[in-house]
Order: C-alpha cells, then sequence, then structure tokens
C-alpha cells in the first residue's frame, strides 16, 4: 500500500486499481445506496472519457458517477437530479487533501469536526478534512467535481493555513484547466498522462493562489477599479444597495466591463454579491435568533415579502421557515 494516499470520492471509493466499488453512501430513511455500472437511458449529459459511469436510481431521481481512478489521484464527476431536499452521509476513508467543485446548483458539504459550507455554483473549496455529509436541494440539479491526490508530498511546506476550508470563486486558471478536462479527446495511452499533468496543474493553480493572497484573502493580480467595487459592497454591507450604473460612475468604467470584470474575479456578479450578502445575513439570523420572518425580510432589505421568500428558497433549495426547522441552534 502506498504510504501517501488519498482514496477520494464523493460517492463511492475504489481499491486502486482496481474499479470496485468499496465506500458507503447512504441516507437515513434508505439506509446504503447501491449503484450499477449501466449507463440509463435517463442520462442526457455528456461522458468524460476514459470514466467509469456509475449509476444509482433514488429519491424519484438519480444519481450519475463517473470517475477516474490511478495510483496517484482520483476524479470523480457526479450529477445529482432529486425531487426534495436530501441529506446524504458518505463513510470513506480519511484523506487530507481535496478540492471540491460546484459547476451547477448548490450544496452543503460537512465533515467530521464540524464545519458545514454551503456552495454554489462557480466556487470550490480546499479542504484536508475528510467529507462525511453532503446535502443537495430540492428541485435543484446539481453538479459537482471532487479532486484529490494520493500523494501530498509535493505540497507539504506550502502554506494550508491561508483560505483553508473557506469558500472561493473558481480562478479562471482552473476553470481553462475544466474546460480542457471536459473536452479532452486523448486516446488511452496518453489520456492518463494528460489527466496527472490536468490534476498537478489543478492543485499548483489552487496553491498559488493562496501564497499570492494578501492579508484581506483578495487575490494578486485583481484590478484596482474591480477590486475597489468589491471592498465598497463589503463595507456598506447592508446599509446600502448600489445599482451597477452607480457603480460604475465610482470607478469610471462601463457597466459591461464592470460586470464582467467582477464575475470573472469573483465569480458572481455586483448585484448577485448583495443579494448573497443579504440572504446569508437572514440565514444566519434564521438559525441563531426567533426574529419572525416578516419582520426579518424587511432587516435584510427586502421590500416584499414575497421577493425574498423567493430569492431564498433559490439559494438556499427550502423556504426560511423550513431552514429554521431544520437548522435552528
Amino acid at each position: 500500500m502506498l504510504p501517501y494516499f488519498i482514496y477520494l470520492t464523493i460517492l463511492v471509493i475504489f481499491w486502486q486499481p482496481y474499479l470496485l466499488l468499496q465506500g458507503i453512501f447512504s441516507h437515513r430513511g434508505i439506509g446504503q445506496i447501491h449503484f450499477s455500472r449501466n449507463e440509463p437511458d435517463s442520462f442526457t449529459g455528456f461522458r468524460i472519457r476514459g470514466t467509469t459511469f456509475y449509476a444509482a436510481p433514488v429519491f424519484l431521481g438519480a444519481i450519475f458517477l463517473q470517475q477516474y481512478v490511478n495510483d496517484s489521484f482520483t476524479i470523480s464527476y457526479i450529477e445529482f437530479d432529486f425531487n426534495k431536499t436530501v441529506e446524504l452521509k458518505l463513510e470513506f476513508p480519511i484523506s487530507n487533501s481535496n478540492l471540491f467543485f460546484v459547476l451547477k446548483g448548490n450544496a452543503v458539504l460537512g465533515a467530521g469536526t464540524g464545519y458545514a459550507e454551503h456552495l454554489q455554483a462557480g466556487q470550490y473549496i480546499y479542504t484536508t478534512e475528510t467529507p462525511d455529509a453532503l446535502k443537495l436541494f430540492e428541485g435543484q440539479k446539481a453538479v459537482v467535481l471532487l479532486i484529490s491526490s494520493y500523494d501530498n508530498r509535493a505540497w507539504d511546506g506550502l502554506n494550508h493555513a491561508q483560505n483553508f476550508n473557506c469558500v472561493q470563486p473558481i480562478p479562471p486558471s482552473i476553470q481553462l484547466l475544466l474546460e480542457e478536462f471536459f473536452s479532452n479527446e486523448y486516446n488511452d495511452i496518453l489520456r492518463g498522462l494528460y489527466y496527472e499533468k490536468i490534476i498537478a496543474d489543478a492543485f499548483f493553480y489552487h496553491f498559488l493562489a493562496v501564497e499570492q493572497a494578501v492579508s484581506d484573502d483578495k487575490y494578486t493580480g485583481i484590478p484596482e477599479p474591480i477590486k475597489a467595487v468589491h471592498d465598497l459592497i463589503l463595507a456598506a454591507g447592508m446599509d446600502t444597495k448600489f445599482t451597477l450604473t452607480e457603480l460604475a460612475e465610482r470607478i469610471g468604467l462601463s457597466e459591461s466591463s464592470l460586470k464582467k470584470g467582477y464575475k470573472k474575479h469573483y465569480g458572481i456578479s455586483p448585484f448577485d454579491q448583495q443579494v448573497y450578502m443579504r440572504l446569508e445575513w437572514a440565514r444566519q439570523q434564521l438559525e441563531t435568533t426567533v426574529l419572525p420572518i416578516n419582520q426579518l425580510y424587511r432587516q435584510a432589505g427586502y421590500a416584499h415579502l414575497p421577493g425574498f421568500l423567493k430569492a431564498f428558497k433559490k439559494c438556499y433549495g427550502l423556504s426560511p421557515s423550513q431552514w429554521r426547522k431544520q437548522h435552528k441552534q
């Protein structure tokens, strides 16, 4: 057995190099979920060359897993399509170097030490914790990608403390890598070498961003006007709502340039950044206070309750009352 390894999947674990299902992926209502290697007619997504396909019909929906495994790393690309909000339990060997990406929808990733991080499409997290829980939301098709290296000696000396277990927008450099990965057409001989390069580059660009991050966790290389808008939104909090026009005039950029540049570097538009900040505040209030929802929505900056309810459910997959019931501390 290799002295340094991480068997990494979000759903299943394999003994390398054998393609045998070994981990446990379960739900408290139905127990262990069983996967087959048949690709059903209901699958309409794209196939990643060189991966093994697994499917599990469950929760009036399905889970589709495509996985590539070798002696150095594991890649797990998973699509969830449920008609209900689902909390899943994961049981597999300890891992200590993971990149978890949300490519579509929303997901909450949990681990044994108690943290639980909510990720939206376009965000990712690096963690040394072993994932043991995953929450998916009703009516939202979620697509996630989990990458791990079995041998982490290459980055033992890097700064793990900064941006550790921290949700971040997927950097443009990693976005390009993922696009290459999904569209590759290499043959079996070249594919293994190519995937090794892709995985090494993904970790390289992540740790490069960590090493280059300044003390306030913003990445270097972001144009100063874009940084200024980000700082302004964070500083204003919920006290002020900025329109795109107001923000563009403050920094002397066109609205289209501001919107494109902001989303490129922060993974979200200026408007959505403000919405997300307000919804995050509301979510925290639901979990930690008894503030009535008919008061809370106004304090969150919404003029009308229906608009708040719609935005909250779109972001978190549950209504505010359902969220409070399930997460009240």
